[in-house]
This record gives C-alpha cells, structure tokens and sequence, in this order.
C-alpha cells in the first residue's frame, strides 16, 4: 500500500498508527504532522522521499486554520507535542532522544545518527554490524564533533560493532516527570523481548 499526500497529514490526539501486518508506504508532499497534540503512537511505516513544502496553511481539528512555516521534507514533524512514541526511526534532527531496549542486526550507513547537534542517550540496546568492514559504526553525526552529546550505555556491541564517544559536556538525562519514568531491563534480553516484534507474518484461513 502506497500513500501518496498533496499536503501535510496532521495526525491527531491519541492516535495509533500502526502499520505491522502490511507494507505501507507513505511519500509525497509534507508527510506526518504532530502538532501541539499528546499520546500518539506510530509504529511500522516506511516513510521516504518526503517534498519540501513552503510556508502554508492547512486545515486542523475543529475546522481550525492552522498557519505552517516552511517544511524542510521531514518525515514527521513535532511542534510542540508531548507523549509520542515513533518506533524504528534512525535519525534525530535536533533536541534529546532516549533510544532504549532495541534490537539492531546490520545496517547500511548508521543505526543512530543526528543531524543539528541534538543529544542522545542510547541505553541496553543490542547492536549486531554486518560483516561489510565499513558498516560497523553505530553513529552517525552531521556538523562539528565537539557540540554533539551522544551517549552510550550498557548497550551490547557484537560482530565489531562500536560506538564513537565523541560528546559534548555534560550528561544526556531524560527529562521525565515520576509518571513518564519507565524501566529499562538489562542488554541481554533485548534478543528475546524484541523478538516478535515487527511485521506479523499471517495469512487468512480458509475455512
């Protein structure tokens, strides 16, 4: 399934998109909203070749005119959201990301990158390279090294794969509140808690 947009899809309050089960794919002008909403889950989409769109209006929730500034080709764009859980999403343009618990088996440019200085921690993920010499990095950073902060750790590097610690100063801390706080379990059993995750393989009965 294929999506196509002729303007930017703003995705509402308390709303799950979930695409396990059906190869979807989502292109075209804009791509995903999240604006000054809450609780929002998207999980399982492949979204790509998002268009860059001049500054606009589109039409929100109660018939509200809501006024856009120039869209950069983001595949989804936070303003002001809060609550939002975006699943296999590989690079952070700007501000903090806590990356916890996942499981990455090869990849081919980076497993965690950033784009305008952000600051991630990643944390008991279980990273696996590929045997391709060149893809063994797990960062990726656009910009000058000394105003990054990427952090690592407890997490598991197998096959060679490695971290480059280069930081800024200072520590990378979620910025949860007692409610939002949640457990992270050990490295080691990332394999088999994310072990039936992803597209579910099923097919319809007959009978």
């Amino acid at each position: 399934m294929t999506i196509t947009l002729q303007r930017p899809l703003l995705v509402s309050s308390f709303t799950a998109i979930d695409g396990r089960g059906i190869d979807v794919h989502i292109t075209g002008v804009g791509c995903l909203l999240v604006y000054q909403v809450t609780d929002i889950i998207i999980h399982g989409l492949r979204i790509h070749h998002c268009k860059a769109q001049p500054p606009s209006t589109v039409m929100g929730p109660n018939a509200k005119v809501i006024p856009l500034g120039q869209m950069d080709g983001d595949a989804i764009r936070l303003v002001t959201a809060r609550k939002v859980w975006i699943d296999h999403n590989t690079l952070v343009r700007h501000g903090y990301a806590h990356v916890a618990n996942n499981f990455y088996q090869g990849w081919e440019q980076y497993a965690i990158g950033g784009s305008m200085s952000p600051s991630i921690k990643s944390e008991a993920n279980f990273f696996v390279a590929s045997n391709d010499v060149g893809n063994k990095e797990v960062t990726w950073r656009k910009g000058e090294k000394g105003l990054w902060k990427f952090y690592s750790v407890g997490d598991v590097f197998k096959n060679g794969a490695s971290f480059s610690k280069q930081t800024g100063v200072g520590g990378a801390k979620p910025n949860y509140n007692r409610e939002q706080d949640f457990k992270v379990v050990d490295a080691g059993s990332v394999k088999e808690l994310t072990s039936e995750s992803g597209v579910l393989r099923c097919s319809r009965s007959l009978t």
